[in-house]
């Protein structure tokens, strides 16, 4: 384990962290869901959401299924439960609303869509949700849900959705952009990478085999640096001169952990460690500033201040 991470409490014995996301210094949300060791039957699940704040993880919502998308805005959030049908068909999706960045959350109501796995925080009335063939949003916080049509064919695998100053992005191969709500689209090809994630002007993205910093300029990208490591980048931070990405390990670190890599030059040079946290994307997460968190497979809930 880096020395700059370390234990502060424990989670609550069989909590799996689908979600994560740093808020800010020393603040945090996970979302998942609790069973009962060894069951794990989807209709015993039972959807969770913890608050991590003075170095104390506390439990601010449960109740049936598991958590499939959580996102903040300012202080407002918006998480997405997933619950299995009686007939097996598929589950339905429900809205859980916070405007007190994550101490109380209140049930809005269900969602039409057959598959979400991501919700895009915009406002406390607007959000946005992806799943498989699946792009929807809400501009009345959740009252009613429009379909909305974007470029390429949804696949919540490779596509993510993210927000820069205003507007909606749709990460996939390049970036699709809006400002109207989905009304249209401005695409970014940026040479067909495999794009992963955004943070103002910066680019992470795949090409090939690499993983790749960019910055992006109009419609076009230049790239700073590639890295050759086996690895899946999934989510790019920016603070000022200093820029870090997180990544699952490939090759011999496959399963160990997740990688952060920190530049503190502007992308110039880099230092990548190995943080032994349950290796999933829903297990870790790093603000701008540098605080993480995470949970390893053990229950521990580690932070990096």
């Amino acid at each position: 384990m880096p020395s700059d991470w370390e234990i502060c409490d424990h989670v609550s014995k069989g909590f799996v962290s689908n979600r994560m996301r740093v808020l800010g210094p020393g603040t945090g949300l996970a979302g998942g869901y609790l069973y009962v060791p060894p069951r794990e039957e989807l209709e015993d699940r039972r959807a969770a959401l913890f608050r991590l704040s003075e170095r104390r993880l506390v439990k601010v919502y449960e109740g049936p299924g598991w958590v499939v998308g959580l996102d903040f805005a300012g202080s407002i959030a918006w998480a997405v439960i997933a619950t299995p049908q009686a007939d097996g068909s598929g589950p339905d999706f429900w809205l859980l609303f916070s405007g007190d960045s994550g101490l109380s959350w209140r049930e809005v109501g269900s969602i039409p869509a057959r598959s979400i796995t991501s919700v895009l925080a915009v406002n406390e009335k607007e959000a946005w949700v992806l799943g498989a063939y699946e792009l929807m949003r809400t501009t009345d916080s959740g009252d009613t849900w429009q379909s909305v049509e974007a470029p390429g064919i949804r696949n919540a695998v490779v596509e993510t959705l993210a927000k820069e100053s205003g507007t909606v992005l749709l990460l996939s191969r390049g970036v699709s952009a809006t400002r109207d709500r989905g009304r249209t689209w401005i695409e970014h090809a940026l040479d067909g990478a495999q794009v992963c994630g955004v943070s103002g002007a910066i680019v992470l993205a795949r090409v090939d085999s690499q993983s790749r910093i960019g910055l992006m300029a109009s419609e076009d990208v230049m790239w700073i640096v590639s890295f050759d490591k086996a690895m899946i980048p999934f989510r790019v931070v920016v603070h000022g001169r200093t820029v870090r990405f997180l990544a699952l390990p490939g090759g011999d670190d496959s399963g160990k952990g997740v990688l952060l890599y920190e530049s503190t030059d502007n992308a110039k040079s880099w230092q990548g460690s190995l943080v032994s946290c349950f290796p999933t994307r829903g297990a870790i997460d790093v603000g701008p500033t540098g605080f993480g968190m995470a949970v390893d497979g053990e229950g521990h809930v580690l932070i990096r201040t």
